[in-house]
């Protein structure tokens, strides 16, 4: 992942107060199958994924994410329909975890 630090570019980001600006790449979503394979391929122990069904609310996502990360889960699954996307607050209510697990 490429990771992009501007500090103190005024001419750059004139609207913003602190003049700090991280630019990152969006989160990659793999496909349970992928996952699976890799998981199966490159490591003998059990693997521990948490599959959620049509939970919508992005805060409640993000605690799932955060319980799962603190009880060293290897993945979590959202189904295509009726979960919500990768938001801030799903980030904020994950405490950081959305971005290992």
């Amino acid at each position: 992942m490429d990771i992009y630090i501007y500090k103190n570019c005024k001419h750059f980001f004139k609207d913003f107060s602190e003049n700090i600006i991280l630019i990152a790449e969006p989160l990659k979503r793999i496909s349970l199958e992928n996952f699976l394979y890799h998981r199966f391929n490159s490591s003998k122990k059990p693997i521990r994924i948490i599959i959620l069904d049509q939970v919508t609310d992005p805060q409640n996502v993000g605690a799932i994410i955060r319980s799962a990360f603190a009880f060293k889960m290897d993945g979590l699954a959202l189904s295509q329909r009726n979960s919500p996307l990768e938001s801030a607050s799903m980030s904020k209510a994950s405490s950081g975890a959305i971005e290992i697990l």
